[in-house]
Order: C-alpha cells, then sequence, then structure tokens
C-alpha cells in the first residue's frame, strides 16, 4: 500500500531528541557500582516484589445492566489463563466488568469462579492468556511477627508499596491482621510474603492511624479457584436481595465506631446505591463534619442531593470536593451532570471535558459529553465522544442509543439503525431506542420525510476516496503549521468515511500528542496497528510516545518491530538507542547510533548522542569524533560545544593547547550573563502583568542554568499570574530544594498554601521564611492572615504588631491589626489602627466603614450624640448598592473553591447595604444566602422573609423562602410559602418539584406525584421531576409505571 502519511509530513512524531542522553561526559570511574548483597538471599526487597509482580495488579471495572458504572476496583492475576482474585463488593450487581492490566491492555470478565459473600471474596475468570500472574503462596505457614508487603492501586497510585508484620493469626472469621501504612482503596490487593508469593488478599483497612489491615488467608481462597464457571449476570440475580444484609453490617460498624469518617462513609454509599438518599444524605454529612478535608465525602454528598433533585446543593458540594482534590475527575462528571440537569450545557461541557483530560479512560465522562453535544446539534464531536465511550465500555447502552442518535442527526441512517439495533440487544426493552430505531425503519420503508429533516448522504466509493485523501492531506498540512485541533477534526473526518484507514489513525494520534493528550494517541495507533500490524510507522510513533513516557521496555519492543518491518528506518534506530541509553544499556544504544548516522550522515542529533553514549563507556577518542562531527553539521549546538571542551580538559590537564584546534565554546561569564538578562526580563514582564512571556524568560533562565533558585521562584510567581498553582508550588519546592535557605521562596510557598486554605502548611513555610529572614515584614504579615484564619488572634496580632514596627507605612497590615483588636474587643487600640490606615490610604473603604461604626458605639456608651470624622454621601442608595457590589464580589469568591475567609467579609457588605437601605431585596437575598452557606438558617430564613415583605408579588421570593424553611425542618411552613410561590406563578416548574420533594418526605405520595405531572407539563425532560415521580409509584407499589418513569428520568437527561 502505498503511505499516505511519510514520516516527513509528521514533524510532531520526530522530535529533536537532542540530550537524551547524559550530555556531560562522566569518567566511568565515577558511575555507581552494582552492589552484591542480596544476590543470594532467599528473601526479597519490596521494591523487587512490586517490580516483579506488579504487573499481575489489575484495575476491574464492573456496570450494571443499565451499562452504568459500580465503581472499580483492586484485583490480581494468579494464573496466565485469565484468573483474578478481588473483593466480591466490587462486582456485586454488575452484569459486566472489565480488567485493565498495568500496559492499558483490557480484557472482559466471562464469569465467576467462586465467591465468598462473608469474608468478601471472588474469583473471576478473563477472556485471556498468557497473562502475567502471582504466584500463590501458603497462609497456613505464616507466624507472627513476619514481615509482608501489600500492593494496590490505593488513591489513584499504580502499585502503591506497603511494607508491614503480621500482628494477629486465625481472626475473626479466620482473617490474619498486619500492620501497615495502607489507605482507602488498598481492598482487593495482594498481601505477599518475602518469598514473593501470595498469602492473602486485603478485605478492609481500619481508620485510626491507618496502620491495621484485615486480610484473608489465601488457603480460603484456593477452593473458590476451581470452581464452575458462572456467568455475572446469575451472580447479580442472586445479589438482589443481599442489601439489606450489607446495610445492617454497615450500620453496626457506624454503632461500634461512631467517629469513624469511613464507617459513616460506606454505609452513606450503600443508602446511595438502594436510592435511599435522606439516608445517604445524613450519613455523607456525619463523614463531611468527621472528616471536611475528605473530598469524597463531599462529592458523593453533591450526587445524593442530585438524585433527591437538589441540584444547587448538587453543584455546591462538587466544587467543594474539587477544591480539596482539584484532580478529581468524578466531581467533574457529577458537577456535569448537575449543570446539564439545570440546562446549562455549556458548563456541563466544560467539566465533562475537564474530566476526560484527568481520566481519558473514563467512558461515563466521555458518554455524558457526547450526550450534551447531542442536544447542542453538535453531532461530529458527539459521534467521537460516544465512539470512545463505546471503545472503552462496549456494553454501554446509554452510549450505543445516543451514538444513534448522532448519527441520525448527521444523517448517516444506516449508522443509526446499528447502533440502537445494539442498544436494544443489550437492553430489549430500551424504549426511546426502540421508537427511533421504527421511525428510521418507516422512513427506509418508503415514506417521505418532513422538510429539513437530514437525507442520507449517497456517493460512490471513488468520491469516498478521493474525500478521505483530502481530509489526510489537510490534517498533515495543519501539523506541519501546528494546528492540532484542525488536523484532528480532519482525521477524525477522514475516519468518518473510512474507519479502517490505518494511515488516518496514526495521524490522528500525531494530533492528539500535539496537545498533550497522550492516553489518546496511543489508543489511536494501537487502533493504527490493529488494522495493519505491519506498519512501521505506527510501531514508531507508539515506541517514541512510551518512551516520554518513561516506559522504556515497551518503547524498546515498539521500536524493534518499526525496524523488523523496514530496517533502513533511521528514526527507529535512534529512537530505540535513545531507549537503550535511558536503561544504561551504552554497548546496545551505540549500536544503534551508529547504525543512525550509517543510515542518514547528517543526523547532528544521532551524532550527539553517538557521542555521549561512547563517552560514558570512557571511549573519549571516539567521543570526541562525534562531538566534532555535530558541530561541523551544527555549529550552534551547545550541548557538543560543552562536552567537546570538557572532553578537551579531560584529556589534558592544562586543558588544550593554543595549538590545537579550539571549539567554538560558551563561557561560564556568558552563561552567567544570558541568565541574569533573562531573569530581568521575566521580572520586567511580570511587572507589566504578562505572565506568558514572563515563563519563556525565566524558562531560558533554567534551561542554562538548571540550579538557579531564582529563575525557579520567578517561573512560580509567573504560573501563579494564569492560576496554574501546581505548577507555582512545584517550582517554588524546586528553588527550595537548590537553596534551602531561600526566605522568599518560603515565603511564596506559604502565600499559596494560604490562598488555597491549607493554613498549617502556609504557618510552616511562613514560619521558615522568618527563621532566616527576621525583619521580613511581608512574611509576618502573612503568618499572622493564617493565625486570623485559624482563629489564633493573639498571635495574629503578635505578628502584625511586627509588622507595623518594620514597615510602618503598610496599610494593609495596619488594618489587619484593627481588625484583630476588634475581634478581641480592644476596641481603643482597634480604632488607632483603623485612624493609622485612613492615614496612609484615604481611600480604604473597609477601614472607613468599620471606623463609623466604632465612633458611633464609642458614643452611644457614652451618651455623646456622635460627630462623625468622615463624611457621609447624601445618596445612600447609591452607597447601599456599591456595598451590595462589594458583597457580591465577596460571595463569588465563596461559591467556586469555598473561600470561607471571604464570607464573613461578604456579610459585613451586605449588612451595611440592608442598614443603608432597608428596601433593598437583594441586599436581604444575597445576606439571606451568605448566611445559610454558614449554616445559620434562622437568620437565613429572617432576610428571605424580609424579602417576601417587600416584594409580595415575587413567585422567586417565595421559593427561595420556601427551601430555606424546608432545610431548616419547617416543612409545612415550607408548603405553604411554595404555594404562594405557585399562585403567582403556575407555571414554576421547579417550585412544583421542589414541594413535591417536600411532600414525599411527609408521605404524601399522590400529591407529589401531581406536583411532578404539574413540573412535567412544563418542561416534559426534567429529570428529577421524573425521578420523584417513579419513587413515589413505587412506594405506592404501582411498580410497572415507576420502571416507565425510571425510563423517561435516564432518558430525559442522556436523550
Amino acid at each position: 500500500m502505498t503511505k499516505t502519511i511519510s514520516a516527513g509530513l509528521l514533524p510532531a512524531l520526530f522530535l529533536t531528541l537532542s540530550a537524551i542522553l547524559c550530555p556531560v561526559i562522566v569518567p566511568l570511574l565515577f558511575l555507581p557500582s552494582v552492589g552484591h548483597a542480596g544476590i543470594f538471599s532467599k528473601e526479597k526487597k519490596h521494591e523487587e516484589i512490586a517490580k516483579r509482580y506488579g504487573v499481575a495488579m489489575v484495575l476491574i471495572t464492573p456496570s450494571d445492566k443499565d451499562g452504568k458504572a459500580l465503581g472499580a476496583g483492586n484485583g490480581f492475576i494468579v494464573d496466565p489463563s485469565g484468573i483474578v482474585v478481588t473483593n466480591y463488593h466490587c462486582i456485586k450487581g454488575a452484569t459486566t466488568a472489565w480488567v485493565k492490566l498495568t500496559n492499558e491492555a483490557h480484557y472482559q470478565v466471562e464469569g465467576v469462579l467462586g465467591i465468598d459473600r462473608e469474608r468478601d471474596i471472588a474469583v473471576l475468570k478473563a477472556k485471556a492468556k498468557n497473562l502475567p500472574s502471582a504466584p500463590i503462596g501458603d497462609s497456613d505457614k505464616l507466624s507472627w511477627g513476619e514481615r509482608v508487603v501489600a500492593i494496590s492501586n490505593s488513591q489513584g497510585q499504580e502499585n502503591a508499596i506497603s511494607e508491614g508484620i503480621i500482628s494477629t493469626l486465625k481472626g475473626v472469621g479466620g482473617t490474619i491482621q498486619f500492620t501497615s501504612r495502607t489507605s482507602p482503596g488498598s481492598s482487593g490487593g495482594p498481601v505477599f510474603n518475602t518469598k514473593g508469593q501470595v498469602v492473602g488478599i486485603i478485605t478492609s483497612f481500619a481508620k485510626e492511624g491507618q496502620n491495621l489491615n484485615l486480610v484473608v488467608p489465601i488457603n480460603l481462597v484456593k477452593p473458590l479457584l476451581k470452581g464452575r464457571l458462572v456467568a455475572l449476570v446469575e451472580i447479580a440475580k442472586e445479589a438482589e436481595g443481599e442489601p439489606d444484609l450489607r446495610i445492617s453490617e454497615l450500620q453496626e460498624a457506624v454503632r461500634l465506631r461512631p467517629g469513624d469518617v469511613e464507617a459513616h462513609f460506606n454505609l452513606g454509599m450503600e443508602y446511595n446505591e438502594e436510592g435511599q438518599y435522606d439516608l445517604a444524605i445524613s450519613e455523607f454529612q456525619e463523614a463531611v463534619r468527621l472528616g471536611p478535608d475528605l473530598a469524597k465525602a463531599h462529592l458523593f454528598l453533591g450526587m445524593a442531593y442530585g438524585g433527591k433533585g437538589l441540584n444547587d446543593l448538587q453543584i455546591s458540594e462538587s466544587q467543594e470536593a474539587l477544591r480539596l482534590r482539584p484532580d478529581f475527575a468524578e466531581a467533574h462528571l457529577s458537577l456535569g451532570v448537575a449543570y446539564s440537569i439545570k440546562g446549562q450545557d455549556d458548563l456541563a461541557i466544560r467539566e465533562y471535558q475537564e474530566a476526560v483530560r484527568l481520566k481519558p479512560d473514563y467512558a461515563e465522562a466521555h458518554h455524558f459529553l457526547g450526550a450534551t453535544y447531542n442536544d447542542k446539534g453538535q453531532y461530529d464531536l458527539a459521534v467521537n465522544e460516544l465512539q470512545e465511550a463505546i471503545r472503552l465500555q462496549p456494553e454501554y447502552t446509554g452510549a450505543h442509543y445516543n451514538l444513534g442518535v448522532a448519527y441520525n442527526g448527521k444523517g448517516q441512517h444506516d449508522l443509526a439503525i446499528n447502533e440502537l439495533q445494539e442498544a436494544l440487544r443489550i437492553e430489549p426493552d430500551y424504549t426511546e431506542a426502540s421508537e427511533l430505531l421504527d421511525k428510521l425503519r418507516q422512513w427506509r420503508g418508503g415514506q417521505v420525510p418532513s422538510a429539513g429533516t437530514p437525507q442520507p448522504p449517497t456517493s460512490t466509493g471513488k468520491d469516498t476516496a478521493t474525500e478521505v485523501k483530502r481530509h489526510l492531506e489537510k490534517g498533515s498540512s495543519f501539523l506541519q503549521e501546528e494546528k492540532p485541533d484542525s488536523a484532528i477534526s480532519e482525521y477524525q473526518e477522514a475516519i468518518r468515511l473510512r474507519p479502517d484507514f490505518a494511515e488516518a489513525h496514526l495521524g490522528l494520534g500525531a494530533a492528539y500528542g500535539m496537545k498533550g493528550l497522550h492516553d489518546l494517541e496511543i489508543r489511536q495507533y494501537e487502533e493504527a496497528l490493529r488494522l495493519r500490524p505491519d506498519y512501521p510507522e505506527a510501531h514508531f510513533a507508539l515506541g517514541s510516545v512510551y518512551r516520554e513516557q518513561g516506559q522504556h521496555d515497551l518503547a524498546i519492543g515498539q521500536y524493534g518491530e518499526a525496524i523488523k518491518l523496514k530496517p533502513d528506518y533511521a528514526e527507529a534506530h535512534f529512537g530505540l538507542g535513545v531507549a537503550y541509553g535511558k536503561k544504561g544499556l551504552y554497548d546496545l544504544a551505540i549500536r544503534e547510533f551508529e547504525e543512525t548516522v550509517k543510515l542518514k550522515p547528517d543526523d547532528a542529533d544521532a551524532h550527539y548522542n553517538l557521542g555521549a553514549a561512547y563517552g560514558i563507556k570512557g571511549q573519549y577518542d571516539l567521543a570526541e569524533r562525534q562531538f566534532g562531527e555535530t558541530l561541523r553539521l551544527r555549529p550552534d549546538y551547545e550541548e557538543a560545544q560543552k562536552a567537546l571542551y570538557k572532553l578537551y580538559k579531560l584529556s589534558k590537564t592544562q586543558g588544550p593547547s593554543a595549538s590545537a584546534p579550539q571549539p567554538s565554546i560558551t563561557t561560564r561569564e556568558d552563561v552567567d550573563a544570558a541568565v541574569e538578562r533573562h531573569l530581568s526580563l521575566g521580572v520586567s514582564f511580570l511587572q507589566e502583568e504578562q505572565p506568558d512571556s514572563a515563563i519563556s524568560e525565566y524558562q531560558e533562565a533554567i534551561r542554562l542554568k538548571p540550579d538557579n533558585a531564582e529563575a525557579h521562584l520567578g517561573l512560580g510567581a509567573a504560573y501563579s499570574m494564569k492560576g496554574l498553582h501546581d505548577l507555582e508550588i512545584r517550582q517554588y519546592e524546586e528553588a527550595l530544594r537548590l537553596r534551602p535557605d531561600f526566605a522568599e521562596a518560603h515565603f511564596a510557598l506559604g502565600s499559596v498554601y494560604k490562598e488555597q486554605g491549607q493554613h498549617d502548611l502556609a504557618i510552616g513555610q511562613y514560619g521558615e521564611a522568618i527563621k532566616l529572614k527576621p525583619d521580613y515584614a511581608e512574611a509576618h504579615r502573612g503568618l499572622g492572615v493564617a493565625y486570623s484564619t485559624k482563629g489564633l488572634y493573639d498571635l495574629a496580632i503578635r505578628e502584625f504588631e511586627e509588622t507595623v514596627k518594620l514597615k510602618p507605612d503598610d496599610a494593609g497590615a495596619h488594618y489587619n491589626l484593627g481588625i484583630a483588636y476588634g475581634i478581641k474587643g480592644q476596641y481603643d487600640l482597634a480604632e488607632r489602627q483603623f485612624e493609622e490606615t485612613l492615614r496612609l490610604r484615604p481611600d480604604h473603604e473597609e477601614a472607613r466603614s468599620i471606623l463609623n461604626e466604632l465612633y458611633k458605639s464609642k458614643h452611644e456608651r457614652s451618651g455623646i450624640t456622635p460627630q462623625s470624622p468622615i463624611p457621609m454621601e447624601e445618596d445612600k442608595g447609591a452607597e447601599a448598592q456599591l456595598h451590595l457590589e462589594r458583597g457580591l464580589a465577596l460571595l463569588k469568591k465563596v461559591m467556586p473553591g469555598y473561600d470561607v475567609s471571604a464570607l464573613d467579609p461578604a456579610i459585613s457588605e451586605f449588612k451595611e447595604a440592608v442598614r443603608l437601605k432597608p428596601d433593598l431585596v437583594e441586599a436581604h437575598y444575597n445576606l439571606g444566602w451568605a448566611y445559610g452557606i454558614k449554616g445559620q438558617d434562622d437568620l437565613k430564613i429572617s432576610e428571605f422573609e424580609e424579602a417576601v415583605r417587600l416584594r409580595p408579588n415575587d413567585a422567586e421570593a417565595y421559593r427561595n423562602l420556601g427551601a430555606a424553611l424546608n432545610m431548616s425542618g419547617r416543612k409545612v411552613d415550607a408548603i405553604v410559602s411554595y404555594n404562594k410561590a405557585l399562585a403567582i406563578n403556575p407555571g414554576y416548574a421547579k417550585a412544583w418539584y421542589e414541594e413535591g420533594s417536600i411532600l414525599e418526605d411527609m408521605d404524601g405520595y399522590e400529591e407529589a406525584i401531581t406536583c411532578c405531572d404539574k413540573a412535567l407539563a412544563v418542561n416534559p425532560k426534567y429529570t428529577s421531576a421524573w425521578s420523584l415521580k417513579a419513587r413515589c409509584l413505587d412506594r405506592l407499589g404501582r411498580h410497572q409505571e415507576a420502571i416507565l418513569c425510571h425510563e423517561r428520568a435516564r432518558n430525559s437527561f442522556g436523550r
């Protein structure tokens, strides 16, 4: 087959690989020697066990009959034929499941060989062979105090290792206990003895101290390995009657350990799974109270709120989960779902995209993103996401249905019919799929479509081939122009027209690689190779991305395949040499680099890397020759200049002779001057608030001098200006690694911790900065703010006093000191600090407002009519509006990341607005919301009641009051308020739904159904109303009607 994409058309695949190997030639004398200790020992170190048997670890992703994911769990392979041991709770209720290996390979579970519900064990059989496996030992031979090693995918960390000792043998239920610092997510992982044999499986851990774990001995698992294969769907049917037993066990755990956050969380999860949302909410709220920083508790609390249709609360809790854990893909999905239900599709899309970015194999996120694209009529984008969801989860009914919808929207009716048929194969009673399929068949049977209906395309094979070629060429051009988004669109269109076109998949992978989407990149290369196994360019591309990810063994395998297919493939020889070099196999690296320069004599990078490999082997003459050739080809190759100069110095004690040929050498003085220039430019760009330019300058300074701590500090500041706080923190940490006594870096790190609400970490860093630089006024002030946030006002006062002593003209420090004095009741001292603040900054409105209040309070206490020292504006309405706007700005800071420090100032602003203009309804509203966030429900209700009094014909005001009354437990009063809202606006669907939810809680199921019907008459796609109606029908025993409503609920969202 003629290649459509040549190597020259894919520059993204052929990155310059200079300085891949060590650019500084190190004599062999200085390389670390290989130790002999332990070579003949029968005991294996935990790192050795993890390295050898970590490949047997799997991640199990089960789904129920609706294609809904049921979470994920650990497991491990004990036989190459695909026998996997895991926890029973991982597959409970699942009708399908997949196992994912550490090399990203996926295999479907064909059934269950055995289960032990009491001990929470299941043995699965995957459709596979020749898999890596872990050897099984004899748990009866374990002894007290014996060392063991546990491996798990704990908290997202692949192959996390923990070491401990056996503390109890033959415990409850025959379990073993061992001490080790495992974490949530460890269950299902194997426990090894020191010979590298599996002796047990972790079933649970104790939260207190995280150092006591329960393990089922492997000898109790062995009988299950030889059981009869039973389909997952049969196991799921057997499990239908089990939830009550499970709930009883979890309730008992809560009774025994009422302060255990995990016990409450687990019980909440079970309630949530059973649709008992009120009980779930109660347990998750208790988990949040006990562990306010537990992101997953906030997430599932939000999801339980979502189950009750309280989507604003779902949004709030999902945002809090993300504040605590910004990389929490599931929280982004939850947030997206809530936005979708509220009809805010653009916000939903943003969250789904972020979920996919963080977790590219997240089938549900791809599905919801695709469904939302469908809603917006963006069918090409929808197809791409839904195809990916199905690739990840082939039995995903909803994804097949929505893909059919997307194809139908594009006019590709044959493809639409195929997908709908697939959805019905998996779920025969899928009503919406059946209805749409019938319509398409009627159309195909001869009925004339209505005007505006998309028509199926008609084209000849020749037209299609021409079209594919055109898209391919355009994609290649966009790659050369470094426009990956445009390239992706072209390659996707080529694949749509011809799905089996390997070259298009290769190009699409390259475009994904240019965007940094490496998981998607790998999938495209693998698809190209599935379609065309003899495709050397695809093997090369896959090898290159593996090498970039540090998976050098996989890279070596792919480069080897490319060379086997195309022996004169210079780039593949070069990549293979680099991979060998990374593994320290320098003789093999030299062989490949020599082959590269033979095939491609003008490749400066190959000559340079060959010289580096020769140098590491101590073959300095050969190294010198290669560096010289590098400079002949590229005279400006700085790494080669430096390496050649070091060789001259190494070979001649006094350096090169005057007569010897001198390479062009950049001196240390030149480098230092260049670094200073880049640093100065970086500072200037920061001052001009041009962070991108600043980042470029600091990165160049670091490239020239990687150990320059000041450059890392500046780069961190530039990242901060762009809001990239994880990158910011890394740079500050690197600055401190290079220079631990760098006070400014400690201060910067403390400041970012303070902004993120990690006040203890902030206090530690500010303290270090002050220890190194006692007169560091800014650090004293930052430390004072951190102490204030924690309520340590005496310590805060000490730091603010030190700040104003060091920096008397710091108005902010005087203001903060005044606030701290005021909180402590030292009003005279506070008054003096606010006066000083205004002397330094007459426009400091906050200080002016508080000082007025202090004067007023002071004179009221003394019985003297106050003479306000500050002129008051005649137009109080304008001033009140100003306070309202300030309060709203502060409240915005609170909501996205729950910045609690902005809440009290926001309340102060709203209160001031109300004081100046008591009939300002918006101020009462927002003051009520702020009180609600603080949990002060009575004050919240009071403000909403005032808003209703001022606007008696405002349906929204009555609805807000009703919601507040309901949350405080005053359900009857809430219903009265909702009825008033609905009397004003009978078409207020949300009010109908929320009143129905209250009636459900009060067992008024018939009345709740009436409310749902009213809401659905206004909005037939109101998912939460369908769900509420279904629950009420279930309660009344009208199960068939309930099933139909559940289906409508599911598909009103997925559409």
